[in-house]
């Protein structure tokens, strides 16, 4: 099977350029399927610089991969099936949205279709992790291992059936946290570090500029250069960064419930918009009323809020957080106050 299975025609024709003090050669090579060997195969193999993007589009939907990944895995009446099928207690409606083959608010998948779905899922990670090994295994054979960085993330989180969700389109943890990888050979404290802190995709750019030694970004481009992280990885606390955010746009639907995903629509075509932090203690969303003329969330009109405490996460158990809504709870209102104005302040000033 190939390397690479390109999701897009727009990924059919690549070039891949090899730079040398003198001269430069650029050729383009007809995607085979294959995205790192053309690499090996540049006139030159003492690169100046080079970056190389790599996309790959599993585990997104549809989950077909070649059949060894799921020989993997067990039957799938044996895999465990969701610890939470129900929706969230007491979160707001607009929270929700209707996911695969039918689950409804009140009727979540039955065991066995979970259970196949979440092999599918399975399968398809394993078939992605099998593409980096082989990437990595390239660089090796090119010697390129011990000066290239290497970022791995995804774009976003994925619902496999937990509190009555599947895909994306949420605010909830599971459907914005991502993998992210980290590797830069010549800082040695972060090999084999897992580390605490906060990062968000938007940082990206800033700190792969930094650890390629490229000239600082313009003020304008927005996130932290979390390179220092790599330099001393914090076990404990945020890190550089205090917040993560997010938001998801929502919809009416025909019956009036705020349930419609508002992927396609365009921004006159919003009802609600959920803005969400995350900080060590706490994830906090805030669903208000969209501004259809303005195109700006109307603060004063809230629709819900939702507030579930993260103490004691350690990102390996997504079964265990996030399952009841406690923003009424007397405990947690200085909290919910504090992260409010947190959001309210930061997408004030980035729209």
């Amino acid at each position: 099977f190939s390397l690479l299975q390109s999701p897009s025609s727009l990924l059919q024709s690549a070039s891949v350029c090899c730079s040398r003090q003198s001269a430069v050669s650029c050729d383009s090579y007809k995607s085979t399927g294959l995205y790192l060997p053309p690499l090996g195969q540049c006139q030159y193999y003492h690169f100046i610089s080079y970056c190389v993007i790599i996309v790959t589009f599993r585990p997104h939907l549809p989950f077909a991969v070649p059949e060894p990944f799921f020989d993997l895995y067990p039957d799938a009446s044996e895999l465990p099936g969701p610890k939470f099928p129900n929706v969230t207690i007491n979160a707001p409606l607009v929270a929700w949205h209707g996911g695969l083959h039918g689950n409804s608010f009140n009727n979540s998948l039955p065991d066995i279709q979970s259970q196949k779905l979440r092999k599918g899922y399975y399968a398809a990670v394993s078939y992605t992790d099998s593409l980096v090994g082989q990437l990595l295994d390239k660089l090796d054979e090119l010697n390129l291992t011990s000066n290239t960085i290497v970022a791995l993330w995804g774009d976003h989180g994925w619902q496999l059936g937990e509190t009555n969700l599947w895909k994306k389109m949420t605010n909830y943890e599971r459907g914005t946290r991502v993998p992210l990888f980290i590797r830069a050979p010549w800082k040695s404290n972060s090999i084999g570090i897992k580390t605490s802190a906060l990062a968000s995709s938007v940082d990206m750019y800033k700190t792969l500029a930094s650890l390629a030694g490229l000239p600082e970004p313009e003020a304008t481009v927005q996130g932290q250069d979390l390179s220092a992280i790599l330099d001393q990885p914090p076990l404990t606390g945020t890190g550089i960064n205090s917040y993560a955010f997010s938001q998801f746009a929502k919809q009416r639907i025909s019956d009036g419930n705020p349930f419609g995903v508002c992927t396609q629509c365009q921004r006159n075509q919003i009802d609600f918009m959920g803005y969400a932090v995350r900080d060590d203690l706490f994830r906090y969303v805030l669903w208000v009323h969209w501004n259809k003329t303005s195109l700006l969330p109307i603060w004063t009109n809230i629709e819900g809020e939702e507030l579930y405490p993260h103490d004691n996460d350690h990102g390996d158990d997504f079964d265990a957080f996030e399952t009841i809504n406690l923003v009424h709870a007397s405990k947690y209102q200085s909290d919910r106050q504090r992260l409010q104005a947190v959001v309210i302040d930061h997408f004030s000033h980035d729209h």
